[in-house]
């Protein structure tokens, strides 16, 4: 029978992803992380594998609190409505004093080089959203809701997650929540209400 775990491995990787979103993936050392989680190398390696595993882990509990912002926006009545849920929500958790500012996956996205391990990941899930979004904006379209055009969802699917991408980076630069949400209002009064 093995040694019981000495640790809390939920709040380790919680711990990690703090160190994660403000210092990278690749500017993030085994050595801080463990010593932020106050565990040995030894433990790190046995609950975790290695540091990109523990990071995917990280990323995968952080993709749930995005999944949930989603599903919210989602079941709004109009198109507006529907926008400006998903973008203050998007600028809420960006700004949130919580964790450092910006997202979670675009602070680490942005520093990686052609050829990383999570480049094509985090594109593709990004474009995840983007389909998300653009299914939901045609099915409203289809059955003639709230003055939405055939055929325009893609542009607009687009621009949403720009704007959300965008807001991140906003939020990273030390832009306020307050200022976040003007905006995040601003264009969703561009969607029929």
């Amino acid at each position: 029978m093995g040694r019981p775990r000495q640790f809390d491995v939920e709040q380790a990787v919680h711990t990690a992803a703090g160190l994660f979103w403000s210092k990278g993936f690749d500017g993030t050392s085994v050595q801080e992380l463990t010593e932020a989680m106050d565990i040995t190398p030894p433990s790190f390696y046995f609950a975790f594998g290695n540091k990109e595993a523990l990071f995917r882990r990280a990323v995968e509990d952080y993709q749930q609190i995005l999944a949930r912002i989603a599903e919210q926006a989602v079941r709004q009545d109009s198109a507006r409505a529907m926008v400006e849920c998903l973008l203050t929500g998007f600028v809420d958790l960006f700004t949130d004093p919580a964790h450092a500012p910006g997202c979670l996956i675009l602070n680490n996205a942005l520093p990686i080089v052609d050829g990383h391990p999570f480049r094509r990941r985090f594109a593709e899930q990004r474009e995840a959203l983007r389909l998300q979004v653009q299914r939901v904006l045609e099915d409203r379209a289809r059955t003639g809701r709230r003055g939405l055009k055939e055929g325009a969802a893609k542009v607009q699917s687009r621009l949403i997650v720009s704007l959300i991408w965008g807001f991140a980076v906003e939020a990273q630069s030390g832009v306020s929540r307050l200022d976040l949400r003007r905006a995040a209002r601003a264009a969703a009064a561009l969607w029929p209400s």
